[in-house]
């Protein structure tokens, strides 16, 4: 039986099973995607540990789309998902674009199982495909209650780094309709980019999201990602201003803990996004056990304070061995299983053949 699992940003890893080895490392992209932030190192230890959990050698090996922007990256996903599809693979997917959503319930008309997690819970939901993961509707929603409760705010900013992407229209989607509701439309959009550095980021949300004429900060609530070098600098520059922000971070964590105005930051527990459906699709594979949820939601988790020290320590991520990092097909000799996960550049074989292209 062949499948495959499919995540983003692209990258590649190859395995088989049973094994320990390990290597790791990270593709950084030209979109919102490659930032190698908090929560994606969480996603990637937990895709690891669930390797070794559960007997899978993982090798990796960077998909070649360096300098892509965010249109051709979903290009490639969709490329991937569809010659995975052909070859009656299970893919597991994130769903940063619409045309990514459109690929993966092509390839579920086919009869070839999917799953889609962290990204794009309303498209998998519009389509009837199961989703591990954050509502980002939800998340911006809880973000804009918890600005507009405040007394002194008036106008509402949504940072945007990725507009073109499904995800940030829903996280400020869900932001807009919750000041609405409470009786403060007010909203706009700061448009950014991160790789232009942070004078260019600056200009932008103050372009944007400055205190409409006679008003000062405390009117302002800023609804932003805070894994940058950027917005939490930019928060203390200007104390009055209220902030909500869609990560954690240290950095965050400090600033909370210095006593600036920020209302929550949203943990997506991003752990659980990695681990949860990585194992639940071997599982559905291998013993044809499935979960029959159609959405498993691990956020938004709103964190309204500093954790302590203790509560910040986690483990760290599963390492066991060194993979070989020759471009190798070993074949093995349990084919009972056979199958192959890919995961946005993610390629795992269990029981039935490594291949490290």
């Amino acid at each position: 039986m062949a499948s495959s699992l499919m995540a983003f940003p692209p990258q590649m890893y190859t395995g088989k099973g049973p094994s320990t080895g390990l290597r790791r490392s990270e593709n950084i992209h030209k979109s919102n995607f490659r930032r190698t932030h908090k929560t994606r190192v969480a996603m990637n230890g937990a895709i690891a540990q669930g390797s070794l959990d559960m007997g899978i050698e993982l090798l990796f090996d960077p998909a070649a789309n360096e300098g892509l922007d965010e249109a051709a990256i979903f290009a490639l996903m969709v490329k991937t998902i569809e010659r995975y599809c052909e070859e009656g693979n299970a893919i597991l997917s994130t769903l940063p674009a619409k045309n990514v959503g459109e690929a993966l319930v092509a390839c579920r008309d086919k009869g070839t199982p999917v799953l889609a997690f962290n990204a794009g819970h309303d498209l998998a939901e519009s389509a009837g495909v199961q989703f591990w993961g954050q509502d980002e509707t939800k998340a911006g929603y809880e973000a804009g209650l918890g600005l507009a409760v405040v007394e002194t705010t008036e106008k509402f900013c949504c940072v945007n780094h990725a507009p073109d992407v499904d995800v940030l229209k829903d996280r400020c989607g869900g932001f807009e309709k919750a000041v609405t509701e409470k009786g403060k439309p007010n909203f706009v959009q700061a448009i950014v980019n991160f790789s232009e550095g942070c004078d260019a980021w600056n200009e932008s949300v103050l372009a944007a999201c400055a205190p409409d004429e006679g008003k000062d900060w405390s009117t302002v609530g800023i609804f932003s990602g805070s894994n940058s070098a950027c917005p939490v600098p930019f928060i203390r520059e200007h104390p009055a201003v209220y902030a909500a922000f869609t990560d954690t971070s240290q950095e965050v964590y400090d600033a909370m803990s210095e006593g600036l105005n920020i209302i929550m930051a949203i943990d997506q527990q991003s752990y659980l996004q990695g681990y949860l459906p990585f194992s639940h699709l071997t599982l559905a594979v291998t013993n044809d056990q499935a979960v029959g949820n159609a959405l498993i939601e691990t956020g938004p988790h709103l964190v309204l304070e500093p954790p302590t020290e203790t509560e910040q320590e986690s483990p760290d991520p599963a390492q066991e061995g060194e993979a070989p990092s020759s471009r190798t097909l070993r074949l093995t000799t349990d084919n009972t299983h056979q199958f192959t996960l890919y995961l946005g550049g993610l390629v795992l074989a269990v029981g039935g053949f490594v291949l490290a292209n």
